[in-house]
């Protein structure tokens, strides 16, 4: 599997295709075989602090730890964001879980708040619990390689 960090623009039209709504000022990064994109994950509403994580995955094969570390790298060690923040359809115990073993812990609760119908899960994620969780000894380490 590789990553494709140079096509924001694309990735992020292909993920909103998915999720059925679309990113303005944004960065993405695909997950891919040879011949495929697997997963796509966008990076919104940047605020210097923080910032909005959205993915859509086609194929589970995309989620192992060393693609969710690199994930994790761009917001967190190239961006320097203190906190990731991810809002989830009330019920979506898959993603859920996914969230969980990221390290994201539940932040609030919106009624009507996923899209006007569906209420919402608010989680987050802190740059302290991610260093410790997925980079060597805390640490920020080097970036990964890019397609």
């Amino acid at each position: 599997m590789r990553l494709i960090l140079n096509e924001s623009k694309l990735i992020a039209q292909w993920v909103g295709r998915h999720l059925g709504y679309g990113f303005d000022d944004c960065a993405a990064i695909g997950v891919a075989t040879d011949t495929k994109l697997l997963a796509g994950a966008v990076y919104s509403n940047y605020r210097v602090f923080d910032v909005e994580f959205n993915i859509y995955a086609e194929n589970p094969k995309w989620c192992t730890r060393n693609i969710v570390r690199e994930l994790l790298r761009y917001p967190f060690i190239t961006c320097g964001v203190q906190r990731m923040n991810i809002t989830l359809v009330k019920g979506d115990e898959r993603t859920r879980r996914l969230a969980n073993w990221i390290g994201f812990e539940e932040d609030g609760y919106r009624v009507r708040g996923y899209d006007g119908v569906r209420d919402a899960i608010l989680m987050g994620i802190l740059k302290e619990d991610v260093l410790k969780r997925w980079f060597s000894h805390g640490k920020e380490t080097e970036s990964a390689k890019s397609s």
